[in-house]
């Protein structure tokens, strides 16, 4: 919020006319800056901490009125982020990346983290990379590729009522709830299978896949020659991220 004087567009600071006229305009004569502020995305690596610029943005910002000589500064912005033009190593493929913003204007430059008030949980199958759009535990946007620090089968939810089991066909097939497909993706991963009557025993490990196809998402479970009955929980592992739901399932 500024204490400033606007009239249609010219902007000056507000000053006692003896000061001002000791003092170069440029002190507090702001009206060229009404043109030129900058507002811009950008996204960091949380664990290599290189920030990058996004390009191809499109943004508005305003000076506001809100009362007497108080005004308040208003921006809004629409980006799109391709995660891949920020990728240059291996260990850029398995890390959360933090959205900012920087504006600069009047004088002055804010470099932060974009803050959002409710949760936030969205979820995306992209050619292969899975993707979690959340809401950190700093109350900032967040971006997780790859399931660096989420698991993306719990974030999505699973489609308790349409879960099938094929022991014919050796497989059971989870269907994803909430999220967005582009592409073909086929996630290996692995699940475990603990008896229900028998808590304390060791898991049985199979292997998993997540498979992104036709605008739908679905884990299956592929139970090999194992010869399995009863009740079991099961808890998908997609790429080292464990799911805590603990499905339900019979054999």
């Amino acid at each position: 919020d500024l204490r400033r004087q606007k009239t249609a567009n010219r902007m000056e600071r507000i000053l006692p006319d003896e000061i001002k006229a000791k003092l170069p305009e440029a002190f507090y004569d702001y009206s060229a800056d009404l043109s030129e502020f900058t507002y811009e995305p950008s996204i960091k690596g949380r664990n290599s901490r290189a920030t990058w610029k996004i390009d191809g943005s499109t943004s508005n910002v305003e000076v506001v009125n809100k009362k007497d000589d108080l005004y308040k500064i208003e921006g809004e912005m629409t980006f799109s982020v391709q995660i891949d033009d920020y990728i240059l190593d291996a260990a850029d493929k398995k890390q959360p990346w933090d959205i900012a913003t920087r504006f600069t204007g009047l004088g002055y430059t804010s470099h932060r983290a974009l803050t959002i008030g409710k949760i936030l949980i969205k979820t995306a199958l992209v050619n292969g990379k899975t993707m979690i759009v959340y809401k950190n535990a700093s109350g900032l946007i967040s971006l997780d590729v790859n399931s660096s620090v989420r698991s993306i089968v719990e974030d999505s939810g699973v489609k308790h009522d349409q879960i099938v089991t094929d022991k014919a066909a050796g497989k059971i097939t989870i269907p994803l709830k909430e999220i967005h497909i582009f592409g073909e993706s086929n996630v290996a991963g692995t699940a475990e299978l603990v008896a229900v009557a028998n808590s304390e025993a060791d898991p049985i490990t199979l292997k998993a896949r997540l498979v992104g196809e036709a605008n739908e998402a679905r884990v299956e479970v592929l139970l090999g020659a194992e010869k399995l009955a009863g009740e079991y929980h099961l808890v998908t592992n997609i790429q080292g991220k464990k799911d805590k739901q603990q499905i339900k399932i019979t054999l």
